[in-house]
């Protein structure tokens, strides 16, 4: 069950929250914090909408408690997912451990693997190249041969308070 908890903004209240679903027993599979907005993803096992409700609501300066259908982590997701696959180019997303965070549809298609056996792995050991190649500032484009395929690519960074901390590389 997914649900926005709204909330003034307080010191400590999201810490609160978290205490009661806690003591509750609840399983707590995902948390995102905005302000005035705490959502949680609770996996159910018998409990209901009224019963966390009431047990959220007892909280001080806790205003409501909505189900939504996704967190908004997850609706972005979904979001980007949509815009990627309708992309013609084989893209790939990399964090600075050269971790596959995305892969288009194409992608899959051009790798000849599925989005499963692409996200989550190492992007060195789906591709023959270094991350010292990939995760540079000025990265050149880089040739490369996958299963008796020949691709170009093409590296922009990704920069986080000016470090390179990823890459998005597309297949050409």
């Amino acid at each position: 069950m997914r649900l926005d908890i709204v909330s003034e903004d307080r010191l400590g209240i999201t810490q609160e929250m978290l205490r009661v679903i806690v003591e509750n027993g609840w399983n707590l599979a995902a948390v995102e914090m905005y302000t005035y907005h705490t959502f949680v993803h609770i996996n159910e096992r018998g409990v209901s909408l009224d019963t966390i409700k009431k047990a959220l609501i007892a909280i001080p300066n806790v205003k409501n408690v909505m189900r939504v259908e996704l967190l908004p982590g997850e609706e972005k997701r979904k979001h980007l997912d949509t815009i990627l696959s309708k992309l013609p180019e084989p893209i790939l997303d990399i964090d600075i451990k050269g971790q596959i965070i995305v892969a288009n549809i194409e992608a899959e298609k051009a790798l000849g693997l599925t989005k499963d056996k692409l996200e989550g792995r190492n992007i060195c050991e789906i591709i023959p190249l270094s991350l010292q190649q990939v995760l540079v500032e000025s990265p050149p484009a880089i040739d490369i041969c996958h299963a008796n395929k020949h691709f170009l690519i093409d590296v922009t960074p990704i920069y986080s308070n000016s470090k390179v901390t990823g890459a998005v590389l597309l297949l050409q």
